[in-house]
């Protein structure tokens, strides 16, 4: 099923194959705490902040699930998950 397409009438069903959820809200901004993981800033040698690592994002950058990553390579070269 893809967003926006109409629902089956007539109360039929849909397979978990037909289903493909979709971002239900787009947030104006994306507010996040990085460095909030000791395993992971141990993992990578970097020191422990001693305060909270906040950050902002774009709601662009929000996808829904299994929809395409797209990298401007004329902004970044490097993109992390």
């Amino acid at each position: 099923m893809i967003a926006g397409a109409p629902v089956p009438a007539g109360g039929a069903s849909l397979t978990a194959d037909e289903i493909v959820p979709v971002l239900p809200h787009r947030p104006g901004t994306i507010f996040g705490i990085g460095l909030n993981y000791l395993d992971t800033i141990t993992e990578m040698g970097w020191p422990r902040p001693k305060a909270p690592y906040p950050f902002t994002k774009l709601s662009s950058s929000a996808i829904g699930t299994g929809e395409a990553i797209v990298v401007d390579a004329a902004v970044t070269r490097r993109v992390d998950w």
